[in-house]
């Protein structure tokens, strides 16, 4: 019952939004406002609330998913949706110590995978390896930033203990992001809102 009303929560929030923006796509200004809200509160709730059951390393959380597609579809905005949306989400879900850095990695990550997938694909004409790669390189800069943040906070033991299981939630994200965006993009309406500066393919 609980996953269904979710779901059904998550259904309404999707058709709102799309009529919100609907009305208002044709400000340019507004678009990307609002745009980024919707996606700093997608990364926000899937984040503090959705993660997959792994045996051993305990729950993957899937809000990079999300913040891979910010940034293939918002460009340079996503950096803002991604740092806003998982630096909530770290306060609501108690770890606000790790609000601070989860605020610039996300963000970096997010510029990261854009001007990335931007330059591949004037090389590889073939989105998803243009993707797949960006998004590898940005679960890279995911895992390497918060070992440092973690060697400054709880020292190298701690720091080096998280690097597997940063390693796999990376990974899986970095799958899950590419099919995830390359399904949004086959729906025309989410394609118009994408910003006029991201090449979509």
């Amino acid at each position: 019952m609980c996953a269904k009303n979710i779901d059904i929560a998550f259904s309404m929030c999707y058709y709102i939004s799309i009529q919100i923006l609907e009305a208002i796509y044709l400000n340019k200004h507004i678009k990307r406002l609002t745009t980024c809200a919707i996606f700093s509160a997608i990364i926000c709730v899937v984040t503090t609330f959705v993660a997959v059951p792994a045996p051993a390393i305990g729950n993957i959380n899937l809000g990079d998913i999300f913040i891979l597609c910010s940034a293939w579809l918002l460009g340079p905005y996503g950096a803002v949706a991604s740092g806003i949306g998982a630096c909530l989400a770290d306060l609501f879900s108690g770890f606000a110590i790790y609000a601070p850095a989860t605020l610039i990695i996300k963000a970096l990550m997010a510029i990261a995978c854009y001007y990335t997938y931007v330059a591949l694909s004037r090389v590889i004409k073939h989105s998803p390896i243009s993707r797949s790669i960006s998004a590898a390189i940005a679960e890279a800069i995911m895992v390497l930033g918060y070992f440092l943040y973690e060697c400054f906070v709880y020292g190298g033991g701690a720091a080096v203990a998280s690097v597997p299981f940063n390693l796999i939630q990376g990974s899986v994200c970095a799958t899950l992001g590419t099919i995830v965006c390359y399904l949004m993009m086959k729906n025309n309406t989410i394609k118009k809102f994408s910003l006029e500066f991201v090449t979509i393919k």
